[in-house]
C-alpha cells in the first residue's frame, strides 16, 4: 500500500497495515515514529501485535491475531502520514527515532559509561573529602543524591546518541557543551526544587528536591528546557532533545553565514570607500599642485615683468651699473627656478618651493 503525504486510510486499512507489515517497515515507509503509530492506534482503538508476533511468523509458528473491535461511534478517514505536528524539529525527531531506535531506551542500570560519566561519578564520591579537582572535567548535573544514578544513566544515553550522530561533548570550568556540527551549545541537567514558604515572618524559605529532572540548553537567548512529566519522563525525550540541538546548531551556522556575508559586504564597502577617499585625496593633492604651479608661474612672470621695467628705468636714468646687472641676473635665475615650465635647479634653494 503506497500512499503520498496527502492520502488517508480508513480505520480498517490501518488495522490491515499494522497486522500485515512489521512496524519497523511502516515507520520508514510513512516517516512516522513508533510512538506516532501507538498514539494513532490508541486514539482509534486499533489493536497492535504483541511482542514476538513477527518472530513467530518468521519461524512458521502459529500466532493469534486480535480482531478489529466494532466501529467507533464515528469512523472517519485517518491521515496516516504526518499525523502529528509536522514542524522541522518534529520531522528531525522522527528521523532520529527511525535511524537510532536502539539508542532511545535508557537502561535501568548504567552500562558502558562514557568517560565523562565515570569522571562525574568519581567527582561526586570525592566531594565528601572536599576534593574538587575533577570539577572542571565533570558534567553539569545538579541533582540530589537520590537522583544521581538516574541522571547518569540518562545523560550517558544522551551522550551515546549524540556521538552516534557525529557530535561530541566537552566540559570546562564554565560548564558542559554539546558540540554539534562544530557549534558549541551549553546545557545542564538539574533536579527541580519545590519552594517551601517560611513558617515565620523572619524565617527563610526552604527548597526541597522533587525528583523531577529538567534538561536546559543555552543560557540566555533561545533557551529550551525539557522536564519530567507523569506521562512522559525525560528519558522518552532523547530524540526531541537531540533534534533541537541539531536544529539550533544548523540555525547558528546559517546565522553565522549571514553575519559573515554581511561582514564581507561591509568590508568590501569599506575598501571601496577607502579607495574612493584615497583617490579623492590624490586628486585634491594634484589640484593643489596645479594651483601652486599656476601661482608660481604668475609670480615668475611678475618677477620678469618687474625686472624688465626696472632695467628700462635704470637705462633711461643711465644708472645701470655692473653691480645692478649682477643683481638683475640673479633675480632672473630665481624667476626661472620658480617657473614650473622651466626645470631649473638652484644650488642653495634645492627642492624648496614657495607655498
Amino acid at each position: 500500500m503506497n500512499l503520498d503525504q496527502n492520502s488517508s486510510l480508513s480505520r480498517k486499512e490501518v488495522y490491515d497495515l499494522i497486522w500485515s507489515t512489521p512496524i519497523t517497515i511502516i515507520i520508514k515507509q510513512y516517516f512516522l515514529s513508533i510512538s506516532d503509530i501507538k498514539k494513532i492506534c490508541k486514539k482509534y482503538n486499533i489493536p497492535l501485535p504483541e511482542r514476538g508476533y513477527w518472530s513467530k511468523i518468521r519461524f512458521g509458528k502459529s500466532v493469534d491475531k486480535v480482531e478489529l473491535p466494532d466501529k467507533m461511534s464515528w469512523d472517519k478517514e485517518i491521515q496516516f502520514v504526518n499525523v502529528l505536528n509536522n514542524s522541522a524539529i518534529n520531522q528531525l525527531s522522527r528521523k532520529i527515532e527511525i535511524e537510532n531506535t536502539s539508542l532511545l531506551v535508557v537502561p535501568k542500570s548504567l552500562r558502558h559509561p562514557d568517560s565523562l560519566i565515570s569522571t562525574t561519578a568519581l567527582h561526586w564520591q570525592n566531594l565528601k573529602q572536599r576534593d574538587y579537582s575533577l570539577r572542571e572535567k565533570s558534567l553539569s548535573i545538579r541533582v540530589s543524591e537520590n537522583c544521581r544514578s538516574r541522571s547518569l544513566r540518562f545523560v550517558n544515553a544522551l551522550i551515546k546518541l549524540l556521538k552516534v550522530r557525529g557530535h561530541t561533548i566537552e566540559t570546562d570550568r564554565f560548564g558542559t557543551y554539546a558540540k554539534v556540527f562544530d557549534i558549541k551549545i551549553k546545557f545542564y541537567l538539574r533536579e527541580v526544587d519545590k519552594r517551601i514558604p517560611a513558617k515565620t515572618i523572619y524565617g527563610t524559605s526552604d527548597y526541597v528536591p522533587t525528583g523531577v529532572l529538567a534538561l536546559k540548553t543555552n543560557e540566555y537567548s533561545k533557551t529550551k528546557e525539557w522536564r519530567d512529566s507523569k506521562q512522559n519522563p525525560i528519558e522518552t525525550k532523547l530524540s526531541k532533545i537531540v533534534a533541537r540541538l541539531e536544529s539550533d546548531a544548523l540555525k547558528e551556522i546559517e546565522w553565522r553565514k549571514e553575519v559573515e556575508a554581511e561582514r564581507i559586504i561591509r568590508e568590501k564597502e569599506r575598501e571601496l570607500r577607502e579607495k574612493q577617499e584615497q583617490k579623492t585625496e590624490e586628486e585634491i593633492q594634484k589640484f593643489k599642485l596645479l594651483l601652486k604651479d599656476v601661482e608660481n608661474y604668475k609670480k615668475a612672470e611678475s618677477i620678469r615683468a618687474f625686472l624688465c621695467a626696472k632695467k628700462n628705468k635704470l637705462i633711461k636714468e643711465k644708472s645701470l651699473t655692473l653691480k645692478v646687472n649682477e643683481w638683475l641676473k640673479w633675480a632672473e635665475d630665481k624667476a626661472d627656478w620658480l617657473d614650473p615650465l622651466i626645470d631649473k635647479n638652484d644650488d642653495l634653494f634645492g627642492n624648496f618651493k614657495l607655498e
